[in-house]
């Protein structure tokens, strides 16, 4: 069964509003049992057609990659949504820097670390022209795809732990859009210390969290230990897969994972790509 947090953030993701009411909200967990019923069904609506028609044009910003590719990387083989929500995932960015008076125009290179098959990297193309643009997954399919089809960036398969093969303090800024969620803690650090290698001085680390937006995913023992500012990890043994999850509290991620960094902004479910998710904005420390 769907949750109300879930309709809340359809239809901030699809439709750019609230809905009508909690009757509204009391119908749709009722008749729809999961996430994507939810998605297909405001995405066929008439409302999403007239404010989205774009998005319905089969011939926007192909190539599309496969149904399941898009699975992998959204939990959905919905193309709009998938363009929708990269989409929104590249305007978090463009908010938070805004937001922090951070211009475009500081940043020359920077990294999509976890970029799947281009779902908020093939909306960074008008920028290519003065920012070097690179992507990196674990997953060679996935990279495979986005080296054939999105040419405006680089991209380079990585392993499931570090190092990466950048240089030394080569990116202004480095992204990661739901990775944190699906890592156990030791390898959130060992990514950290990475994050912290290849940044320039002063160079920006942008990620989202699971917090507070999803403790109806935790048990009660959980919640009683996230709400104690630990971080809570499910299922550890399928570390990088979506039943994998990770759930960080504001204390633990501003107490425990900025020593090398200083958090310049928080945004509580800020990161609009990916509904529900916190958004975290950090700078690399100078020595």
């Amino acid at each position: 069964m769907i949750t109300r947090e879930q309709v809340i953030w359809a239809y901030r993701l699809l439709l750019d509003r609230e809905p009508e009411n909690e009757m509204v909200i009391s119908d749709y967990i009722k008749k729809y049992q999961s996430p994507d019923q939810l998605r297909d069904v405001i995405i066929s609506s008439e409302e999403y057609q007239s404010k989205n028609p774009a998005f319905t044009q089969s011939n926007l910003l192909k190539p599309f990659p496969p149904k399941d590719l898009l699975n992998l990387v959204a939990g959905s083989t919905n193309l709009p949504w998938f363009l929708q929500s990269g989409a929104k995932g590249r305007q978090s960015i463009d908010l938070i820097l805004k937001k922090n008076n951070i211009s475009l125009n500081e940043i020359s290179t920077a990294l999509d670390f976890g970029c799947g098959c281009g779902r908020v990297i093939r909306y960074w193309e008008k920028y290519s022209d003065t920012i070097d643009i690179y992507g990196c997954d674990y997953n060679p399919r996935l990279i495979k795809w986005c080296r054939k089809h999105i040419k405006f960036a680089k991209f380079y398969l990585n392993r499931f732990s570090p190092p990466l093969k950048y240089k030394n303090e080569y990116f202004d800024l480095v992204y990661a859009f739901s990775v944190f969620t699906h890592l156990t803690e030791k390898n959130q650090f060992l990514w950290l210390d990475e994050f912290d290698r290849i940044l320039c001085q002063d160079g920006l680390l942008l990620f989202s969290t699971h917090g507070e937006g999803f403790l109806d995913h935790l048990g009660s023992s959980d919640k009683i230990i996230f709400n104690k500012g630990h971080l809570v990890v499910l299922d550890e043994v399928h570390e990088g897969k979506n039943t994998c999850a990770a759930f960080h509290p504001y204390d633990y991620v501003s107490k425990k994972m900025n020593h090398r960094f200083d958090m310049v902004d928080f945004i509580p479910r800020g990161a609009l790509g990916n509904p529900g998710q916190d958004l975290y904005l950090f700078r690399k420390n100078n020595p």
